[in-house]
């Protein structure tokens, strides 16, 4: 089987982009033919009242946004630590049932495929069986998908995007589960079969919260709150 590992950065480069719009020129003020000294210093003086208005202001204010007081995350928004998302989350019935479901015993399938199937894996990405290697450590699952058909219209993308998210969710309700393999048809391969794993480690980097993936299941909320990051959704 051949296998890609998933560990590159998940994070997104921080930009801000700044537009200016063009400054008009002031227009022309011809002198009046008496006192033009008095009128030439007060349309100079006005001339210079509007450059630092036009300039200094807008100058003050990019030096206020490119300098924040914190730090910045995605598209120029404050990135918040996982115990501020936790504290504004709200938990679902359904989180509440998947809480229920957490660390099932490895050696047991049918536990871990009730789980897989509360997780609505076979509903999004088609039909597969759940084998488990429980014999020695570093256990691991192995979800082998049956039709090539099973895989989206839209590209392997989405494929892997929907892999990742589900082995995260795997991964933070059972604790000794260290890498979640996938096979799925693929006649690009010689054997017909393709691979792809994921392992815990490259789970916390996804997260990217500074936190342990079973961080995610110690309650209901935090369990709504890891649905919520892997944009799971239970219908």
């Amino acid at each position: 089987m051949a296998k890609k590992k998933h560990n590159d950065e998940f994070s997104v480069k921080d930009s801000m982009i700044f537009e200016r719009s063009d400054r008009k020129k002031a227009d022309e003020v011809g002198a009046a033919p008496k006192k033009p000294k008095k009128i030439g210093k007060i349309v100079l003086t006005v001339f210079i009242a509007l450059v630092v208005l036009l300039v200094g202001v807008p100058l003050v204010i990019i030096t206020v946004i490119v300098s924040p007081t914190e730090s910045i995350h995605n598209n120029g928004l404050p990135k918040h630590t996982f115990e501020e998302l936790l504290d504004a989350t709200t938990p679902t019935e359904d989180a509440e049932k998947l809480f229920a479901m957490k660390n099932p015993d490895i050696t047991d399938p049918s536990k871990l495929s009730e789980m897989l199937e509360f997780l609505q894996v076979r509903d999004e990405l088609g039909d597969f069986e759940l084998e488990v290697q429980n014999q020695a450590k570093p256990y691991s699952i192995t979800l082998k998908f049956k039709l090539t058909h099973d895989v989206p219209s839209d590209g392997f993308d989405r494929w892997e995007h929907d892999m990742i998210k589900y082995s995260c969710a795997v991964m933070s309700m059972v604790n000794n589960i260290a890498t979640v393999n996938w096979e799925y048809p693929s006649s690009a391969e010689a054997d017909g079969t393709a691979g792809a794993y994921f392992t815990r480690a490259d789970a916390e980097k996804y997260y990217n919260l500074g936190v342990t993936a079973t961080q995610f299941a110690r309650n209901s909320t935090s369990v709504q709150l890891m649905l919520n990051q892997l944009g799971i959704e239970l219908y």
